[in-house]
């Protein structure tokens, strides 16, 4: 892999870790500030499963992967408050593993040789 590819490939990963950051900022504020003044309303539910949505990931939050697609196919307006929460939980586990999993990988990148990654 060339310089230039990691390089794109490392920013490619630092944009997704500021959107991810802000996404579990966001979603964290909500539950913590607006979340109880609204209530568990399906307006509620629409800010608490967007924002589940749009934090993408490929296997630590395979549930809500399978959220995201069972959302878009087949939506409703009646959304079940356990399974919210029980996603919330998920999403809050596993936020931070992610975090490191993405930073390990960038240091990788930095330095390709001290993790075995092929070089040029």
């Amino acid at each position: 892999m060339s310089d230039s590819e990691m390089k794109t490939i490392a920013g490619e990963v630092e944009k997704t870790l500021g959107v991810l950051c802000r996404l579990f900022d966001y979603l964290s504020d909500f539950l913590s500030d607006r979340l109880p003044e609204m209530g568990k309303t399906t307006d509620s539910a629409f800010v608490v499963a967007g924002a589940l949505e749009n934090y993408y990931t490929a296997d630590l939050l395979g549930e809500l992967m399978r959220f995201r697609h069972f959302r878009r196919y087949y939506f409703a307006l009646d959304y079940d408050w356990r399974r919210l929460d029980a996603l919330i939980a998920i999403f809050g586990d596993a936020h931070p593993s992610l975090m490191t999993d993405l930073e390990t990988f960038l240091a990788t990148l930095s330095d390709p040789n001290e993790e075995g990654l092929p070089h040029k």
